[in-house]
């Protein structure tokens, strides 16, 4: 997400950007960012942060590739269809 953030485009919401500035960090011992915990922010008085929670779990897994071939989606049969 971090990566994307260079270049992508976010609403104007401050709610999401209240979670995306909120958040305090550190690193590990590998130089891996490690992120505040949500008891330690609410601590803070801050909210658990939900929509950036949301916004980071789209980038949880890659996004397939489409082949050629599948561009085309099959057409739906409705339930309802005699």
């Amino acid at each position: 997400m971090r990566d994307w953030l260079r270049f992508g485009a976010l609403p104007n919401d401050r709610d999401l950007q209240a979670d995306l500035t909120g958040v305090e960090y550190g690193y590990d011992r590998h130089d891996a960012i490690l992120l505040e915990r949500k008891d330690d922010m609410r601590k803070r008085g801050l909210a658990s942060p939900d929509d950036g929670d949301a916004l980071a779990l789209t980038f949880a897994y890659p996004v397939a590739e489409v082949e050629e071939e599948d561009e085309v989606a099959p057409p739906l049969v409705s339930w309802m269809a005699a």
